[in-house]
């Protein structure tokens, strides 16, 4: 008798232990990926936080300095107007777009963070073609416009590493819900086996 005790209560430690143990592991495993998701979020915070400070950098520079930046740039800027002043102006406040999108994109969902991402990668495509346009087929473009050139082709690289975070998040948290509605189904199923077979037993 003695040991016929021993071993019920040993037993029901291993169960307890067992079904602890499990429990533990699961709580660490959200954990980790809580932690993950926050890492992947502040990491995407400071991207879009990094493309708006440029943005609002490039959009002060042209705002401030329109004639200096286009005798910087073009080949004959003895022909400069108010109207060429005008029109880079009108650039630096389109940039603005992009200032007040990105401070705030942060605080959108994953897909209309990605759409925002995939048009800003758009627009400086075409603003990098504009460049490309310009400079060797127009001719209007001095050797210094190679430095701005250079940095707009490389910053499309930037706002599509940007897109492709997003992705990757957008599609971690799609196989998170796929998981969570196939847990949901499995238990809903399992539920329902059990009734059915309880019904069963009762008739």
């Amino acid at each position: 008798m003695v040991y016929g005790m021993w071993a019920i209560v040993e037993f029901f430690k291993f169960v307890k232990f067992k079904n602890t143990d499990i429990g533990e592991v699961n709580k660490m495993e959200e954990k980790n990926e809580s932690l993950t998701q926050k890492k992947a979020t502040l990491t995407l915070q400071k991207m879009f936080y990094l493309d708006c400070f440029v943005s609002i950098s490039y959009a002060i520079i042209t705002l401030s300095f329109p004639g200096q930046i286009l005798k910087f740039t073009l080949n004959k800027p003895g022909n400069l107007d108010s109207f060429h002043k005008l029109y880079c102006r009108y650039f630096g406040a389109y940039m603005l777009y992009s200032v007040i999108m990105s401070a705030v994109c942060i605080s959108l969902n994953l897909k209309q963070q990605k759409i925002y991402a995939i048009q800003r990668a758009i627009t400086q495509t075409i603003v990098f073609a504009i460049h490309i346009f310009g400079h060797w087929s127009l001719g209007i473009y001095s050797p210094n416009h190679i430095t701005p050139f250079m940095i707009s082709g490389f910053y499309i690289t930037f706002i599509l590493s940007i897109y492709f975070r997003v992705k990757s998040c957008d599609e971690e948290s799609n196989d998170e819900e796929n998981k969570f509605f196939d847990d949901n189904e499995d238990d809903s199923t399992f539920d329902n086996s059990v009734n059915y077979e309880g019904k069963l037993k009762t008739n």
